[in-house]
């Protein structure tokens, strides 16, 4: 059987929030609603922190086109950016629910939705 990466990704993040005093499949449904609430902004506020290390992110900055900027070390602090946008993701996962194969199984429906819409002009 192979195991489904999400599945161990949720069960990381439910470990995690257990340590931190959060019992994600014990919540009552105000505590879960506040708890996706409030994880949904961070993730927000993660992605923000990446849009910032992405290099050209100040169209104005002429320090993009110097020669000893590097490029390469700015998309490495966006990918650990994007890490953090996972985490609180995959915490709101947990607690809406979410089993790893639903996740996979959702995605995969979704994906060939949007690639419908794409053959449909959308």
């Amino acid at each position: 059987m192979t195991t489904n990466v999400f599945d161990v990704m949720l069960q990381k993040q439910k470990e995690l929030q257990l340590r931190l005093g959060m019992d994600l499949d014990n919540f009552t449904p105000k505590e879960r609603a506040a708890f996706v609430k409030e994880f949904s902004l961070w993730a927000i506020d993660e992605y923000s922190e990446m849009l910032h290390e992405l290099p050209y992110a100040k169209g104005w900055s002429k320090k993009y086109d110097k020669p000893d900027y590097d490029h390469e070390k700015q998309y490495q602090l966006c990918k650990e950016e994007f890490i953090d946008v996972l985490t609180f993701s995959m915490s709101v996962a947990a607690a809406l629910g979410f089993t790893g194969e639903e996740m996979e199984r959702m995605y995969l429906e979704k994906n060939g939705v949007n690639h419908k819409r794409q053959d449909n002009n959308y």
